[in-house]
């Protein structure tokens, strides 16, 4: 499998009408209130820094001699390859 990457091939996000002469965005009046805005620091102080589990799984996959996957150490090969300049 070959992969193609053309970043000048990807279509234009948007139709003809641009944003930018449009003008400032109506406002109604409404003023939005964010109660759970005000608990999310503290949520955020409860959430540990190290997942043990997510740890265990990275030294189980490291310590495997099958980690990463033959055909994804080829696959990453090829692509390197490919697009990599060469060098004289």
């Amino acid at each position: 499998m070959e992969i193609q990457f053309n970043p000048s091939g990807v279509p234009p996000v948007g139709g003809p009408e641009r944003t930018a002469n449009r003008g400032p965005a109506p406002t109604n009046g409404d003023n939005a209130v964010f109660a759970k805005t005000e608990t999310l620091p503290a949520a955020l102080q409860q959430i540990p820094d190290v997942r043990p589990g997510v740890v265990d799984r990275a030294r189980t996959l490291v310590a495997s001699l099958y980690y990463p996957p033959p055909d994804a150490v080829d696959s990453l090969a090829r692509l390197l390859a490919v697009h990599l300049p060469s060098q004289p």
